[in-house]
């Protein structure tokens, strides 16, 4: 098959790869938010916080369990071999057996000391059972990843819905119930068992064990920048289990995930066109003009989504809070709002970012972790002691507009310019945002009339959007149906 032709396929499989996802994505959030709701009024703000640190316990161990080999072989210009795939399972079989091992050994000392006023030592069980999430994660890597590299992501979607229906219904029964923060962790575990399976019937593959020099160099060269970006991610972006736990407790630690969950769920329509776009820009590396143009249409499209829910969310946060979580989450208002101007720029440096991996230069990415990082444990202790609670938001927004740089470095390396591509959606969205607000203050007095709202602020957006920018998305239209009907 000629370039042509693969780029044609590329094309197809990427498009069609989008549509699944984003099918999977409205099942999965309808599902999910209904959970949420139902989870939000049954527990405390305390269970949650006890459950965001012990999740955080085990992620900050999961991140040594691939050292980034599963992304290296998404990455890799050419054909990946069996040696490749064994040598990659291999390697993360010993690191997440070694791990398991380690954190059921350390999991008391980690509650008798770091967290020693927000958890107490049963707790410790928690993190010990929890553990064994990782090794179910582990078995679901190579063949998500051999789906993911070749775009069908169709066939992946069928396991993740599986899973979160299976995830949510047991959480909501075990709270039902009064098992607490168990909930989440039976819910965990038997979510992973279940994913294993169906993904192993979906894409079978030559499992083995070996472990190739050539293919962990030529892995571990991209593998090792990329997975400790996602490291420093993790120091950098929990923060609050960590320092928050330790000096505000865990109410606080509730009110700030609630914030930051909310804040962060219009990024969510952006998830799935990432998950694609890695892939796609990677076998792109070598075409820089239709990476350049691939990355254009994926900033037009997520913007389209995320900006308008964004302030569509902060017009109507009030309301949402009283009608649908009640008001036990109003404190959690101001941390919302802050919060959200790091989503504004999350659109934006987040997609550049993925664009930037994709072609290599997973090390200028690692650089503005490390400086994220950075900042955000200097500013956060100081801003926390000045502002209490709301010194996190305040740190996280301040750091947000750092993101400027990752798009002038993605400038000069794709030859893209921003303000052409995002300036009609932007504007309109924050036109939309304060009608929505003022029709709110007048109409909102319970859910059905808070819906109500919601659907005519999207209503006034969309119509809005078509009048100022009919041409392009017409033509976008009629190139995603060209294409999935080819």
């Amino acid at each position: 098959m000629d370039d042509e032709q693969s780029i044609a396929q590329l094309k197809k499989n990427s498009i069609r790869s989008v549509i699944s996802l984003t099918v999977r994505r409205v099942i999965l959030r309808i599902i999910g938010q209904i959970a949420f709701i139902i989870l939000a009024r049954i527990l405390t703000p305390e269970e949650f916080g006890i459950f965001t640190i012990v999740s955080f316990i085990i992620n900050f161990f999961g991140f040594f369990s691939d050292v980034g080999l599963a992304a290296a072989l998404i990455q890799k210009k050419g054909e990946i071999t069996t040696e490749d795939l064994r040598t990659t399972f291999t390697i993360q079989q010993m690191l997440v057996g070694t791990l398991v091992l380690l954190i059921i050994i350390s999991a008391p000392i980690f509650v008798s000391t770091i967290y020693k006023d927000s958890l107490d030592y049963s707790h410790a069980f928690l993190v010990q059972v929890l553990a064994f999430s990782l090794f179910l994660a582990s078995l679901k890597s190579i063949p998500s990843v051999l789906l993911e590299r070749k775009l069908l992501f169709n066939k992946l979607v069928i396991p993740e819905i599986v899973e979160t229906l299976i995830y949510n219904i047991t959480a909501i029964t075990l709270a039902y119930m009064g098992y607490g923060v168990w909930s989440f962790v039976v819910a965990v575990l038997l979510r992973g068992i279940v994913g294993v399976v169906l993904i192993h019937i979906i894409h079978p593959w030559p499992m083995g064990l070996a472990i190739n020099k050539k293919s962990l160099k030529t892995l571990f060269s991209f593998g090792l920048p990329y997975q400790l970006n996602g490291f420093i991610a993790l120091i950098k972006d929990n923060v609050v289990p960590t320092y928050i736990a330790a000096t505000l407790g865990t109410t606080a630690v509730g009110y700030i995930g609630w914030a930051q969950k909310y804040a962060f769920l219009p990024l969510e329509p952006m998830n799935d066109i990432i998950r694609v776009t890695f892939p796609t820009y990677a076998r792109l590396q070598e075409h820089p003009e239709l990476l350049r143009r691939a990355l254009e249409k994926t900033l037009y499209f997520t913007t389209i989504c995320v900006y308008p829910l964004l302030f569509g969310f902060v017009a109507l946060a009030p309301w949402i809070v009283e009608h649908i979580f009640t008001n036990k989450w109003v404190h959690a208002l101001p941390l919302f709002y802050l919060f959200t101007i790091n989503t504004f720029w999350a659109v934006l440096s987040t997609t550049c970012t993925n664009a930037l991996f994709a072609i290599g230069k997973s090390r200028v990415v690692l650089n503005f972790m490390i400086l994220w990082t950075i900042l955000t444990w200097i500013l956060t202790p100081v801003l926390t002691y000045v502002y209490n609670i709301n010194g996190i938001a305040i740190s996280s927004a301040l750091i947000g507009f750092t993101s400027i740089g990752v798009l002038l470095v993605t400038k000069r390396s794709i030859k893209i310019n921003f303000i052409p591509i995002i300036y009609k959606q932007l504007l309109l969205s924050i036109a939309m945002g304060a009608i929505t607000y003022l029709i709110a203050q007048r109409v909102i007095v319970d859910w059905s009339t808070l819906l109500l709202v919601s659907g005519l602020g999207g209503i006034i957006y969309a119509v809005s959007l078509f009048m100022v920018d009919k041409p392009r998305i017409k033509a976008e239209v009629r190139s995603i149906m060209s294409s999935y009907k080819k």
